[in-house]
């Protein structure tokens, strides 16, 4: 079987300290990889589109061309790297639907990268040269392009600061 007709799951693990813990698995067709939550549900990338899903299964799916990484979550937007686009792209959750592609470029368009979300910025490794660009959410444009080490994919955002790492 080749990996794009295998089918993922997703699996549930449900509970608190008082409660018993269950498990779920949710059969997903295609290759989904990373994951976002969003209040009750789930959005994955997969292979060719990003899918949103509840315990009560598929309830969205939006088409990129190769979505990729991990995704950031801000308000009611759901924020996916595009590989092939070598783009940020912007989707509404509650419409399901793209609202911008920005051209900022990819650092690992094997799509090993993140986009995270802080300072009112969004950001993302945009060049493997070394280089991250920062989004302005209001005008989805990139407003800088910071210098980092080169071969720098992997972003957090906390203690009012970005942090990235580079691979070896």
């Amino acid at each position: 079987m080749r990996w794009q007709d295998a089918v993922a799951g997703l699996m549930l693990v449900s509970g608190s300290a008082a409660m018993a813990q269950s498990e779920r698995v949710i059969p997903v067709p295609g290759f989904a990889d990373f994951l976002a939550v969003d209040g009750a549900t789930v959005w994955a990338t997969n292979k060719g589109r990003v899918e949103q899903w509840s315990l009560d299964g598929k309830r969205a799916t939006v088409a990129m061309a190769h979505p990729c990484g991990a995704m950031a979550i801000d308000g009611d937007t759901l924020w996916v790297a595009d590989c092939q686009a070598r783009a940020l792209t912007r989707i509404d959750t509650r419409a399901a639907s793209i609202v911008a592609t920005i051209q900022t470029g990819i650092a690992s368009p094997d799509g090993e990268l993140n986009v995270v979300t802080g300072a009112g910025s969004i950001w993302v490794a945009s060049d493997a040269g070394g280089g991250v660009a920062r989004v302005d959410p209001a005008t989805n444009k990139v407003v800088a392009t910071i210098p980092v080490t080169a071969g720098t994919s992997y972003l957090a955002f906390g203690f009012g600061a970005l942090w990235s790492v580079s691979g070896p």
